[in-house]
């Protein structure tokens, strides 16, 4: 019987290790998808701003070119 208890608590505490080990994983890739949320975000801004400057200096061409 206490062979058995030993085995199911071995077995019991690989599981806790596992358990751990796929947590903190967990919690670095959740870290790295905000990350990259963050990246987007910035990216469609700037972006956005690049085309707001392209509109407005197509615009300001057009009107030099009817002067």
């Amino acid at each position: 019987m206490q062979v058995e208890l030993t085995s199911l608590l071995e077995a019991v505490q690989e599981t806790e290790t596992k358990m751990l080990e796929m947590s903190a994983l967990n919690h670095l890739m959740s870290m790295h998808v905000l990350q990259q949320a963050q990246q987007i975000e910035l990216l469609y801004e700037e972006v956005s701003m690049s085309s707001l400057n392209t509109y407005i200096s197509l615009n300001l061409l057009y009107l030099w070119m009817e002067n």
